[in-house]
């Protein structure tokens, strides 16, 4: 839960195009000359807008340069849909087309979008497991401080661990 929150708090995923099109192999498959320079993008310029990475496009919220408790509010705030990005990939979208120019274009000032959800962060709204509705319980940061919490504690004995051996 930590990873995807503080991860999908501050950001934008990438997926402009289908990159089975588009993306050479993985790095260690790669020519030598290429090798150590990611995977090579021939869809337009291959950087900016033009960035293909997981598959799913967009920001998951309206200030996705800020550190906030945005993500939260806007994933279990409003119903989302099913839908696919331009690479093909599965994402959620807001059944609320307001929401159609909430999230501004991270490259044109011009241009904005709705924000968007990857699966993962529809299992935090609709898995017992994760979901705690407002009234029943602690606050979204409070959970999000306590999972985070969790992970860098973890983290932090796994990196001692691993270092002392």
């Amino acid at each position: 839960m930590a990873l995807i929150a503080g991860g999908h708090t501050f950001g934008k995923s990438h997926g402009a195009a289908d990159p089975s099109k588009y993306v050479g192999p993985a790095p260690e498959a790669a020519p030598l000359e290429e090798q150590g320079l990611g995977w090579r993008n021939s869809f337009r310029t291959g950087k900016g807008p033009d960035t293909i990475g997981a598959g799913p496009e967009g920001a998951w919220t309206n200030a996705p340069t800020t550190w906030d408790h945005s993500y939260f509010q806007i994933l279990f705030k409003y119903d989302w849909q099913k839908t696919k990005s331009p690479a093909g990939a599965y994402q959620w979208t807001p059944k609320d087309q307001a929401l159609d120019t909430f999230v501004p274009d991270a490259h044109d000032p011009d241009k904005t979008h709705a924000p968007m959800m990857f699966t993962t962060d529809m299992s935090l709204k609709m898995d017992p497991t994760y979901l705690v509705r407002e009234n029943e319980g602690p606050t979204h940061a409070q959970i999000y401080l306590k999972y985070i919490t969790l992970f860098y504690h973890s983290f932090d004995l796994y990196v001692v661990m691993f270092w002392s051996s």
